[in-house]
């Protein structure tokens, strides 16, 4: 099943109406939006207050996981905007703000960097994210084969359902200027996470597309086992409330 729509709210609210539909069985769904949304502070400010009087994780933080908002208000270098954002992960873990029930944020992983509440941060790997940035922005042309960065940490374990649910972003440069993004999600919970989930993606492809002086048009997500923890009446409450 493939939903698509140019607002990321719009998508996510027909997805989630298609999961409460007593029939529904479908074990992938692909979400395609484009840029369409308000990702301003205010705006997903206002879906947090939404979130947060049906019980459900704020959109903002869920996005954070994705690329802390850090980066994106940072006008220097973009070492110096990776590192507003470390600084961001660290300072909330210094208040104990928790963002999941697992170590390393997606953003952690797309940078093998983590981000210690105290002391310098601790690499464990290249940068693919940065690397990712730096070769879309020499390659001028469009790229046949889209770069892509797994998010896998070595000490991920074989499970059968939970965090960390994505597996993999993709860019893909086009030839008009463009930039798109895909990303797989092996298991997606729509109650808490789908809707965080698809504007920290969308924030995320803003913010390589400005860094390499293309134009983001928008994700395609391939949501596989699509679900909600929550009990469909209270996803029912969420949609119509956003």
């Amino acid at each position: 099943m493939e939903i698509q729509d140019p607002c990321i709210l719009n998508v996510w609210r027909s997805a989630a109406g298609e999961i409460l539909r007593p029939s529904f069985d479908n074990d992938f769904m692909v979400l395609s939006c484009g840029p369409s949304l308000d990702t301003s502070d205010i705006a997903v400010r206002r879906l947090d207050a939404v979130a947060h009087r049906v019980g459900a994780d704020r959109p903002n933080v869920v996005a954070d996981m994705i690329l802390p908002r850090a980066a994106i208000r940072h006008r220097g270098t973009l070492d110096e905007r990776l590192s507003a954002a470390f600084e961001f992960l660290a300072r909330s873990r210094r208040r104990r703000i928790k963002f999941s029930n697992w170590k390393h944020t997606y953003f952690e992983r797309l940078t093998r960097t983590y981000a210690r509440p105290h002391g310098p941060y601790q690499p464990y790997g290249e940068n693919r994210l940065k690397v990712i940035i730096e070769k879309l922005g020499s390659w001028r042309t469009s790229s046949a084969a889209a770069m892509y960065v797994a998010t896998a940490h070595p000490n991920d374990g074989i499970v059968k359902l939970g965090a960390p649910c994505l597996q993999y972003v993709q860019f893909k440069a086009l030839p008009d200027g463009g930039l798109k993004l895909f990303a797989l999600y092996r298991s997606h919970e729509y109650f808490n996470k789908t809707l965080g989930n698809l504007i920290g993606l969308d924030r995320l492809g803003r913010f390589v597309a400005g860094q390499v002086g293309r134009t983001y048009v928008g994700q395609t997500v391939f949501s596989v086992n699509p679900m909600t923890m929550a009990s469909k009446a209270k996803l029912r409450e969420y949609v119509v409330s956003v």
